[in-house]
């Protein structure tokens, strides 16, 4: 077992119901990591990547679709989450000016914007992957609305994984499955 699936195993927020199938936990190859990366025109480097390889076909539970982009059932690898088209249009979408302000108008296209979880625009995670950092930024939409710097990759994903609640068990296999597989390719 990877150290990843040890530190987020450790992990569980109390009010969450959802059942843990590790033995389903499935990660992208090599080859689809270049794959994704061509596609959305993302570099897929150290703690990202280490993340896909380990979890990213399918989480066993340890990480829910909902909130983040990559495990969302409603977000595939056309839509609106992924990719150069959303780059452009986030880069050019007058609800975006403050939040390009706040990011020194860096043009996201060129810095990979990669956006990893969100809620409804009140606050959102993402990632500039061009930089090879593995630094997550967190996004808030509130007076006055910030940028701050929430950590490494991993501990974005153990805070979701502290945060995260699903009233549902997933003992449905229709509903594991959409709430735990990777929507990249």
């Amino acid at each position: 077992m990877s150290n990843l699936i040890k530190d987020l195993s450790v992990i569980r927020n109390k009010e969450n119901k959802f059942i843990e199938r590790p033995e389903l936990i499935k990660g992208y190859s090599n080859n689809e990591i270049l794959e994704i990366e061509q596609r959305y025109n993302i570099t897929i480097s150290g703690q990202l990547k280490e993340w896909l390889v380990t979890l990213g076909k399918n989480s066993g539970g340890l990480l829910l679709g909902g909130n983040m982009t990559i495990y969302r059932s409603t977000a595939k690898p056309t839509s609106e989450y992924f990719g150069k088209k959303m780059q452009e249009a986030w880069q050019n979408e007058k609800d975006c000016a403050e939040f390009l302000r706040l990011i020194n108008h860096i043009n996201l296209v060129e810095k990979q914007f990669l956006l990893l979880a969100d809620d409804d625009q009140v606050y959102f995670y993402f990632m500039l992957t061009a930089d090879k950092d593995d630094l997550v930024y967190l996004y808030y939409d509130e007076e006055p609305e910030t940028i701050k710097i929430l950590g490494t990759v991993f501990d974005f994903l153990k805070s979701y994984r502290k945060y995260e609640v699903c009233c549902v068990t997933g003992e449905d296999d229709e509903t594991y499955y959409k709430l735990t597989t990777g929507r990249l390719l």
